[in-house]
């Protein structure tokens, strides 16, 4: 049998443009909001902010937070499932050309 190099098929794919990545960054964007907790400094509005940047007293207490985060993670979820082709559609896109009109940066996504 003669040896020789394989020929790939297709095209390659940049990972930034992968469906591997697309995978990657909705699987774990989720998880991320175990970071955040509610803030309710502000009358009859409920914030989110990062645990890291919230002083003692305005963080609920470790059930509250477990219970806030788990919502948080839940409603994630179902707005990610909701809009999932949009998201690997933006993650897939080539990068916006930077465009400079008149000392404005502006932004053109080719198409």
């Amino acid at each position: 049998m003669k040896e020789g190099r394989a020929k790939r098929l297709g095209k390659v794919i940049p990972y930034k443009r992968s469906e591997l990545r697309s995978v990657e960054i909705i699987e774990g964007l989720c998880a991320k909001l175990s970071s955040y907790g509610t803030y309710k400094r502000i009358p009859r509005e409920t914030q989110l902010r990062k645990l890291s940047e919230m002083a003692d007293s305005d963080k609920a207490d470790s059930e509250q937070r477990k219970r806030d985060q788990g919502a948080f993670e839940r409603h994630c979820e179902r707005l990610v499932e909701e809009q999932e082709q949009d998201i690997i559609r933006a993650v897939r896109a080539p990068p916006p050309v930077p465009l400079v009109l008149g000392g404005h940066a502006a932004s053109l996504t080719p198409h």
